[in-house]
């Protein structure tokens, strides 16, 4: 069963479960120990899917390519392209929120934290709230 939030359908827990489940196990036992050793949680990885592809997709609807959106936000395109690749570890929330906003995504994304951002135990997802930046040394510590 899905969550309806608007115009986008987001995962049931027990969808993020199932998926986060054979994620790992095609992934295989080695890269789920080094995976909990740098602290990845794949359940953060499925959750946080929804938001990548959601800003890749209105990026392009925009006609925007990585380069253009970085130069306008002024940051490198690595940052952008983390985001869009989902890569929850290596992702700057300060970045992700000007990011949101610069895709016009802010009403989209408030949604989406008020359906996973609590169940998630990532600094990224925790350090992207509403005061966006979160400058609290907790989350710049990540």
């Amino acid at each position: 069963m899905r969550i309806t939030a608007g115009d986008q359908d987001f995962l049931t827990d027990d969808q993020v479960e199932e998926v986060a489940s054979q994620m790992v196990a095609v992934l295989g036992p080695a890269v789920a120990t080094m995976m909990v050793a740098a602290g990845i949680d794949a359940r953060d990885q499925v959750r946080f899917h929804a938001v990548a592809e959601r800003c890749r997709a209105r990026r392009e609807s925009q006609g925007l390519s990585i380069p253009s959106a970085a130069g306008t936000m002024k940051v490198a395109q690595y940052r952008l392209k983390d985001i869009e690749a989902g890569g929850v570890g290596r992702m700057d929330a300060r970045i992700l929120a000007r990011y949101v906003t610069l895709l016009g995504l802010d009403d989209w994304f408030a949604r989406w934290k008020r359906r996973s951002w609590a169940k998630s135990r990532s600094c990224i997802l925790s350090c992207t709230t509403h005061s966006w930046p979160d400058t609290s040394p907790s989350c710049l510590a990540a």
